[in-house]
């Protein structure tokens, strides 16, 4: 029923066999705004209350055939009617009998004779709590099932990022495969056009040698990018000279310094030989910033400095290259990024560079910044902390 304010009323369900004192109830609950039923047995009482699934139950105890407290301990046995909130009406007042009330599940006594002003405030205090409880429930329950359907996402993300880790370690075999035959015939073909002078044939060599290894480099990066992304990129710590490393990345990057008419500068000024760290994944970060250095310079210069500031190891590298924006600074790491398509269909590359870098550095406990300026160059730092085992 729906009262004068469009709202839902509250159903209260009156047990008494006394009709004088239902009655009297009855009129003064409606008048309070409730919707009333009315039952004079215990066992009426049962199936009114299965049947209309009131709001509150107030029960007499002392009834005929079937008293209150069989009737209460039958309704909170049955699974429709155990969360009613259950109020005695009683002129019983020992303590035993109001303990036995509340072990039957009996929410509140009213002591007779009954004062109304009481009867009311008691049944809007259970009221309350009975629809604080079904708010409650109802938000326990639309919380687990948002905790379900995230679960399910969570496991379907996981399936998926195996399912992708897996096809791309089954690709990057076979991709490998047939590469590593173009490189291994482009060698052979080489070493021909050398001997033979032909210096046509050993340009067109040299490009498919060239495109071979980019393809690769493209493999290994999404390889581990994928890697990365599914928590399966293992480290391996070792110690390994500085020295040997900085002159394995410029030997790397000859050839492109030499194309693009650029000049390196190496500034090493550390007292310590050695890093304790994973020497692969350093040297891929220095490899991939250096590589961005020579190959968005032209005609230019790319400084390398290595410092040691407290406990950190730092490489910077500035070059006079193209450079790039404050705004696109924002997003340079992010997976497959290019800062302009133009520069993607001139320089090349996936974008994945400074994506692996920046999970290297952070998987090692380092760092790496960059700063730029369009037209004007920019400045790589990458820091790792130097430790022991």
């Amino acid at each position: 029923m729906i009262n004068s304010t469009g709202l839902q009323k509250d159903v209260i369900l009156l047990v008494d066999d006394v009709i004088t004192n239902s009655s009297i109830l009855f009129d003064f609950l409606t008048e309070a705004g409730f919707s009333v039923l009315v039952a004079q047995d215990g066992v009426r009482a049962i199936q009114k209350a299965e049947r209309a699934q009131p709001d509150l139950i107030l029960l007499d105890v002392m009834m005929p055939n079937m008293n209150g407290f069989d009737v209460c301990k039958h309704l909170k046995s049955q699974a429709l009617t155990e969360e009613i909130p259950i109020i005695f009406m009683t002129a019983l007042s020992s303590t035993e009998d109001k303990l036995k009330g509340f072990e039957v599940g009996a929410a509140d006594y009213i002591t007779k004779p009954i004062q109304y002003e009481e009867v009311l405030a008691r049944v809007n205090a259970h009221l309350n709590i009975r629809r604080l409880q079904r708010q409650l429930k109802s938000r326990t329950i639309e919380l687990e099932q948002q905790y379900l359907t995230s679960e399910q996402e969570r496991k379907a993300a996981e399936a998926a990022s195996c399912a992708k880790t897996a096809f791309l370690t089954n690709m990057n075999h076979e991709l490998r495969t047939p590469l590593n035959a173009i490189l291994g015939y482009g060698d052979i073909l080489r070493e021909i056009a050398l001997k033979q002078e032909c210096s046509d044939v050993l340009s067109n060599v040299e490009r498919i040698i060239s495109s071979a290894d980019q393809l690769l480099d493209i493999i290994s990066d999404v390889l581990a990018l994928s890697k990365v992304e599914a928590d399966k990129m293992e480290l391996n710590y070792s110690y390994f000279s500085i020295e040997i490393l900085i002159d394995t990345i410029t030997t790397m990057v000859q050839p492109a310094l030499k194309k693009n008419n650029n000049k390196l500068f190496i500034n090493n000024n550390i007292t310590i030989s050695c890093l304790y760290s994973d020497q692969l994944k350093v040297q891929k970060v220095l490899q991939n910033i250096m590589s961005n250095a020579v190959k968005f310079t032209h005609n230019g210069s790319i400084t390398l400095d290595v410092y040691v500031i407290e406990q950190w190891l730092y490489f910077k590298l500035t070059d006079t290259g193209i450079g790039i924006t404050r705004a696109q600074l924002e997003n340079i790491f992010l997976p497959f990024y290019q800062s302009d398509n133009s520069i993607t269909r001139q320089y090349g590359g996936t974008g994945l560079g400074l994506t692996l870098s920046k999970h290297f550095c952070m998987m090692l406990e380092g760092d790496i910044y960059i700063e730029s300026c369009l037209h004007e160059g920019s400045i790589v730092t990458v820091r790792f902390p130097i430790q022991t085992p």
